[in-house]
């Protein structure tokens, strides 16, 4: 019965999206990302509004079951090598475990990240910086966030004060490392 803040998890997979088609040039593009919870749902909505704006075709066979955990991505990575699953041009995954679990089963079976598969994730875990293979990762705006739910609990504690207003108080957004074949981004 409470009132939920959260990022906004839409634009940034609409914003992960287009980095991948539009920079990279791929259209054979798959999703990994649990797609029943209202937060993943939201990421997953982000991905397929870029496809249709664009009147990119997305085949349900494109979209993957996962958990937000390593062993998704390394499911995903066997299937592929299994060739049970077609091999896409790139992968964008609802979170940084997983596409680490991605890319490093993918490249313990020889197939190169990125020069065979673009990956990406969502987070910009630590862990996705210190990967073998740095991996490409969008930092979500937690502190606006944040900010937010704080302003939103003033406003019901003492509705006659006015709330500050929120900006960035750093550069957020995508952080490029070597999973998607940009330079590598290191903030």
């Amino acid at each position: 019965d409470y009132e939920i803040v959260r990022t906004d998890d839409e634009s940034a997979f609409y914003k992960i999206t287009k980095h991948i088609y539009e920079v990279h040039g791929c259209r054979k593009v798959y999703y990994l990302g649990d797609k029943e919870e209202e937060v993943p749902n939201q990421r997953l909505k982000g991905f397929l509004r870029y496809a249709k704006e664009h009147g990119i075709e997305v085949p349900a066979g494109y979209i993957f079951q996962g958990d937000f955990w390593y062993t998704s991505g390394e499911k995903l990575a066997e299937e592929i090598y299994s060739g049970a699953v077609e091999m896409p041009e790139a992968v964008i995954c609802a979170s940084d475990h997983m596409a680490i679990g991605l890319a490093n089963r993918l490249r313990k079976h020889g197939i190169q990240v990125p020069e065979q598969i673009l990956i990406t994730g969502f987070d910009a875990t630590r862990e996705a910086a210190f990967n073998d293979v740095y991996i490409s990762s969008y930092e979500p705006k937690v502190s606006e966030a944040a900010a937010e739910a704080v302003n939103r609990i003033h406003s019901v504690l003492e509705p006659e004060t006015p709330c500050r207003k929120i900006g960035d108080s750093k550069k957020i957004g995508m952080r490029m490392g070597e999973s998607c074949g940009c330079p590598t981004d290191i903030r």
